[in-house]
């Protein structure tokens, strides 16, 4: 896969990481991908840090290995590696579903975020500069996004080039994110009360109201229409969202994996 990776980024309140992967890795499978390697962590306890526990590499050939493999108890599948066409890129024909790095404290109190990567290369440089190629690839990952989002109903997500999303635990630690620039949030997680402020202060960027949630994309190569909202302003969206986030009230959770 061709750096940059384009993140699909989503958070579930009430679903474990482990969880979160299968819902994501049935996912890719239904729109035509096929796993091929899995990597594994092996697991003492529950709330462990994944990424600082050894990993190992699986090869999987069927759908019903990777199913086998992500219900194993103490084992959490930290990423699945799929080949098929990709919906952005046409030359590029790898996926990687994985769970994201998070805190120690947020191992213990909360669920690791979960990413589809894919290969970003028609959005290399800054968000300011077009590249050949960029918006219609960017229409493919706005609507790839939002079918993903329509699918699989996360807490929160967001589309970015290599900035992973955060927890509502490491964002109380550090509200300063980038991952809310281009982003869907749940209505039933944040509240209508906030769903109202985030409207107000996304003034100029493309914004989706549906029935379960908003969507804002501030990324002129996402959007599908004109945004008219400075680069400093959607780095302010983005910082206030999170600090939304970080703001609410934290939910009881079962276990990681």
């Amino acid at each position: 896969m061709n750096a940059p990776f384009l993140e699909l980024g989503f958070y579930f309140g009430t679903v474990p990481g482990t969880q979160a992967v299968a819902r994501l890795s049935r996912w890719l499978i239904e729109r035509g991908h096929d796993p091929y390697r899995a990597s594994i962590a092996l697991l003492d306890d529950a709330h462990e840090n994944l990424y600082e526990k050894q990993i190992e590499e699986r090869c999987v050939t069927s759908v019903g290995e990777l199913t086998e493999l992500l219900n194993e108890r103490g084992k959490a599948v930290v990423q699945v590696s799929f080949r098929g066409a990709s919906e952005v890129v046409s030359d590029s024909d790898e996926a990687v579903v994985a769970q994201l790095s998070v805190s120690p404290l947020a191992a213990v109190a909360d669920n690791c975020p979960v990413a589809i990567w894919l290969d970003g290369s028609p959005f290399a440089g800054p968000s300011e500069v077009t590249i050949p190629g960029s918006q219609s690839a960017g229409r493919r990952a706005f609507q790839l996004f939002r079918d993903a989002v329509e699918d699989v109903r996360p807490s929160y997500g967001s589309l970015t080039v290599e900035y992973g999303l955060e927890c509502p635990t490491d964002l109380r630690e550090d509200p300063r994110s980038n991952a809310f620039r281009d982003f869907y949030i749940a209505r039933a997680f944040i509240g209508a009360d906030r769903i109202e402020q985030i409207k107000a202060v996304a003034a100029g960027a493309y914004i989706v109201e549906v029935d379960h949630g908003l969507f804002v994309f501030c990324y002129e190569a996402f959007a599908p229409e004109t945004v008219a909202i400075s680069s400093s302003a959607a780095n302010a969206l983005s910082a206030a969202v999170a600090q939304l986030i970080a703001n609410r009230a934290p939910a009881p959770l079962g276990p990681l994996v």
